[in-house]
């Protein structure tokens, strides 16, 4: 006679047969789902946030004055601006383009004159000395990073032409919508946070006259992109 096994067959997805794959196979597919859903809206978010633009400028131009701490939390104040965005877009994909193309020139404003400011102030203000509180200095950070993202049209414009795609309908229609706009957000942050991190690891070659020149640079730069916005 013959001794029961003490090894206890191990339950995959790929592995199923007969009764039990009929009961588990939609389990497995909706993990599989979640999977590409989150690994697409990954990718979607880094495309997104790698081209260098303002958000990245002032990320870098924050790291450079204030510490990694206070670039990071611009890039994640960004980050949550691209998943408001690729919300808005998964819910409204057969209206977006037609609310963008009524209401772009207001948003063309609005981005233009916040770029501008804010160059205007990055310039007049300096290198200044660290923020009393670490904290409402980070918290500011973060909302200056969301509120910039959500006024840019480089951050509205790919997620309102990806609307209609298949990457957005399928994973809109087929899964939970969370979990791309989870990924699109991971995407993002994960680029701000790395662009934030290298610059901080070759800042501590650069003197204080220098990071006045680069500051300097940086307001006038955002002040180029205000003026590219409002005449495009």
């Amino acid at each position: 006679m013959t001794a029961p096994s003490d090894k206890t067959p191990t339950m995959h997805c790929g592995n199923l047969n007969g009764l039990r794959a009929v009961n588990l196979r939609p389990h497995c597919r909706q993990e599989r789902l979640v999977i590409s859903s989150l690994l697409s809206g990954t990718l979607l978010g880094l495309s997104v946030a790698v081209p260098f633009g303002p958000v990245s400028l002032v990320c870098v131009q924050r790291t450079l004055l204030n510490g990694i701490r206070h670039g990071i939390a611009s890039g994640v104040g960004a980050a949550t601006a691209h998943g408001l965005f690729s919300g808005v877009a998964i819910a409204s994909a057969g209206f977006i383009a037609l609310a963008l193309s009524q209401w772009y020139p207001a948003i063309r404003f609005v981005s233009a004159t916040v770029l501008v400011v804010l160059g205007m102030r990055t310039v007049a203000k300096g290198p200044g000395k660290p923020e009393a509180s670490p904290q409402s200095g980070q918290s500011a950070a973060y909302v200056a990073g969301l509120l910039l993202a959500l006024s840019n049209p480089m951050t509205i414009l790919p997620y309102a032409a990806i609307a209609s795609t298949s990457v957005m309908a399928a994973n809109g229609q087929d899964a939970d919508p969370t979990w791309t706009i989870i990924g699109v957000v991971l995407g993002a942050a994960s680029w701000y946070t790395t662009l934030s991190g290298s610059v901080w690891l070759l800042r501590g070659g650069l003197s204080q006259r220098v990071l006045s020149w680069l500051n300097r640079l940086a307001g006038a730069v955002l002040i180029g992109f205000g003026i590219l916005v409002g005449l495009s």
